[in-house]
C-alpha cells in the first residue's frame, strides 16, 4: 500500500527584510486511512505547513505529493480536479 500524502523536505519562507523561514525540513506520508494532528505553539509553522499541503503557499523546497502526484501552487480555483480532496478547515469558520 502506497502513501495517501507524502510531504518531503518541505521548506516555506517568507521574504522580506528579513527572510523568515516558517518551516524547516517537515518529511512525513500518511498511509490511508490514517489521522494526522499537527499539534504546537503558536507560530511553530502549523498554518503554514497546511497551507503549503493544499497548494495555498508555494514551498521554497522540498515536495508534497498526494496519490504520488505532485500537489501544484496554483491556488484553489485553478486546481485539477483530483487534487480538490486535499482541503484545509480554517480556525475561523467565516474566513
Amino acid at each position: 500500500m502506497s502513501a495517501l500524502l507524502t510531504i518531503d523536505d518541505l521548506v516555506v519562507e517568507y521574504p522580506g527584510p528579513v527572510t523568515v523561514r516558517a518551516v524547516d525540513g517537515i518529511a512525513l506520508s500518511i498511509m490511508p486511512g490514517e489521522v494526522l494532528a499537527l499539534v504546537g505553539e503558536s507560530g511553530c509553522g502549523k498554518s503554514s505547513t497546511a497551507r503549503a499541503v493544499v497548494g495555498m503557499e508555494k514551498p521554497e523546497s522540498g515536495r508534497v505529493e498526494y496519490r504520488g502526484d505532485s500537489v501544484p501552487s496554483l491556488g484553489l480555483s485553478r486546481r485539477p480536479n483530483k487534487f480538490t480532496a486535499i482541503q484545509m478547515v480554517f480556525q475561523d469558520p467565516n474566513s
